[in-house]
């Protein structure tokens, strides 16, 4: 028998998984929903110089304050309301018991940024822009603040499936071109969508994997590929990408499921352009 030697693939260790945090929580604030936080220092200023704060339903004054400097309500949650005042403005709601809401036009994505009020998205090598365009894809969606059940509802009503959270206030879901056409509708018309674009592969890879300007195709990388639930097809198909390295597990109250292989670099950008991975 002949042998023939080849160099060795090298083995180094890395991940597709996407730190997607905490659930935004629904129907509340990022605290309790019995009030608004404690008071924060202003938060950056947002669309056209303005600060999102947090009034507490029963601090009169700090609604006041917000009413009178020219503030706009974006959303009552009952207990507490979600504002946007002129960022001049800011420091006197604060000083009357407002709380800072932080920055919520801006979607993270594993330490890359989507800034939601400009639709400015992160720089991505051309190999992980575009996903698979098949009949079913992956976008983001992020709301104007914490999230009301009736909001998730609205995007369940348009065909749309609730994938995972992305903070703040966003998510991924999935959708065929029917809702996800409803959902670019609902991006142009319904006011409490702040932000909709395509989830991208790159959002779904571990920059450690991204900022590899050639992937080596005699390298080997250990991945875990988070899939959507129920779907076998692309189960099937990241399986088939290398070597398998444990039993599918699944996940959580969604159920998606995390696929462990081993691949080449190459292989890698073609995985998260699968429609149904998540990450």
């Amino acid at each position: 028998m002949f042998t023939r030697h080849t160099r060795a693939r090298r083995a180094i260790v890395g991940t597709l998984v996407l730190a997607t945090g905490l659930w935004s929580v629904v129907g509340g604030a990022a605290g309790s929903a019995q009030g608004a936080p404690p008071p924060k220092p202003a938060s950056p200023a947002g669309p056209g110089g303005t600060v999102e704060i947090y009034v507490d339903a029963r601090n009169a004054l700090a609604s006041r304050t917000a009413r009178t400097s020219g503030g706009a309500l974006v959303v009552d949650y009952g207990s507490f309301s979600l504002w946007r005042v002129p960022a001049g403005a800011a420091d006197a709601t604060l000083a009357a018991g407002a709380s800072a809401a932080g920055d919520l036009d801006r979607l993270s994505l594993r330490g890359r940024v989507i800034d939601t009020a400009t639709d400015s998205e992160p720089p991505l090598p051309a190999r992980l822009r575009s996903a698979d365009p098949g009949a079913k894809a992956l976008w983001l969606v992020q709301f104007v603040g914490p999230v009301k059940p009736e909001w998730l509802a609205n995007l369940e009503a348009n065909g749309l499936g609730i994938v995972a959270p992305v903070p703040p206030n966003g998510f991924v879901v999935q959708g065929v071109g029917k809702a996800l056409a409803a959902l670019q509708e609902l991006g142009r018309t319904d006011t409490t969508i702040n932000y909709v674009g395509p989830f991208r592969p790159g959002y779904r890879v571990s920059p450690d994997l991204i900022d590899k300007s050639a992937p080596d195709a005699e390298r080997t990388v250990d991945v875990t590929v988070q899939v959507v639930a129920g779907e076998a097809g692309d189960i099937t198909a990241v399986l088939a990408s290398g070597t398998p390295l444990g039993p599918v597990e699944t996940l959580g109250s969604l159920g998606n499921s995390n696929v462990r292989v081993r691949v080449a670099e190459t292989a890698v950008a073609a995985l998260a352009a699968l429609p149904s991975v998540v990450n």
